[in-house]
Order: structure tokens, then sequence, then C-alpha cells
């Protein structure tokens, strides 16, 4: 009984110990992504639908190649814009550190709430005023 109950532990603790070492590793598993798509689209011709008399390489085929092609060239396009503006962001990020000590602070110092000394004053009145008696 005691061998039989050792024994499982011990089984399971070689259990969780193999589907473990992926996770403390800290590896990632990475999917197969592939470049380019893995089925053909002529293989569309074979298909047995008729779409408004269409033949299915002006339907299904050509559609499908454009497609791609677009993909493709919006994909350079947008490697080209980050290209660009990486070298826009490291020239304004250059200019502005040249500039910096060229250029003075602008504006007045201001504060909230600091028109007491105009408005809401408790009824102060102007210097010289003559302050009436009561009686």
């Amino acid at each position: 009984m005691a061998a039989t109950r050792g024994l499982v532990l011990a089984l399971a603790m070689l259990a969780l110990a193999t589907f473990d070492i992926g996770a403390s590793h800290g590896q990632q598993i990475r999917r197969y992504r592939p470049a380019s798509p893995t089925v053909s689209p002529y293989l569309n011709l074979l298909r047995n639908n008729d779409i408004g008399g269409l033949p299915n390489y002006y339907s299904l085929v050509r559609p499908q190649l454009q497609q791609q092609q677009f993909n493709t060239q919006q994909q350079q396009f947008n490697r080209q814009q980050m290209a660009l503006s990486a070298q826009q962001s490291a020239a304004i990020g250059t200019l502005s550190t040249q500039l910096q000590p060229m250029t003075s602070p602008t504006g007045k110092g201001s504060g909230f709430m600091t028109e007491g000394r105009y408005f809401l004053n408790g009824g102060a009145r102007a210097a010289g005023a003559a302050t009436p008696r009561r009686r």
C-alpha cells in the first residue's frame, strides 16, 4: 500500500516536472506564420461554381492575386512610412536640443484666484475716502 502510494506520488511529481519545464524557463512558443499564402489561388480553378457566367479565373483567382499584390505593396508603403517617421522624429529631437539654449521663456507668471486685490475684498475703500460714522 505504501509502495503504491510512493509510486503514484513519484509519477505525479515527474509529470508535473515534465509539463512545467517550458514555463519555468520563460520560453514562449512561437507559432508558424508563413510569409506568403501556403495555398495557391489557382486551386480555385477546380471549384465547380459558376458566378454570373464568369469563369472561375476572373471571379475567384484573379481578384485573390490582385489582393495579394495590393497587400504586398501596402506593406512596403507602411515600412517606408515608418522609416520616414523615425527619421523625422530623430530630426525633431536633435533640432529641439540644439534650439533649447537659444530660446528664452515667454509669457508671464500666473496664479489661481489672484484677483482678490481687485474684487471681493470685503468692501475696502480707496485710500483717502471718508468713512461714515456709526451712531
